[in-house]
């Protein structure tokens, strides 16, 4: 079967452009660094949170505060990291898949989950 768009239709075999493209982002120091520190920054400012206003105040009201826009920024940066890793390697189906490579994972995921719950 000919498929018009290889690059975006081909699926997600081990020589597909975006596949091998996931990987190098993951297996990159420069981005695990990166991810890192996102991930250090979020906690911070989850730790710090509840001293700057009441949880609901500004959804109440409409007006989003730059630490709100920076709490949905990491969110969607470290959903990203997930979404690269298992791309990269798989979701579940084999020992070396994203998901059961590390039990880390399983917690990024777990956390993932429930902070896009919560928007």
């Amino acid at each position: 079967v000919d498929i018009s768009c290889q690059l975006l239709c081909g699926g997600f075999s081990r020589r597909s452009a975006i596949r091998i493209k996931c990987f190098e982002i993951y297996q990159s120091a420069l981005m695990s660094t990166f991810f890192l520190m996102v991930t250090l920054a979020n906690s911070i400012y989850i730790a710090l949170a509840g001293e700057f206003e009441t949880e609901g105040e500004s959804w109440a009201t409409g007006n989003i505060t730059p630490l709100e826009i920076f709490d949905f920024s990491c969110v969607g940066i470290l959903t990203g990291e997930m979404l690269i890793g298992i791309i990269a390697l798989g979701f579940a189906r084999q020992p070396s898949t994203w998901l059961r490579c590390s039990d880390f994972h399983k917690l990024d995921a777990l956390v993932i989950l429930v902070t896009a719950s919560e928007y």
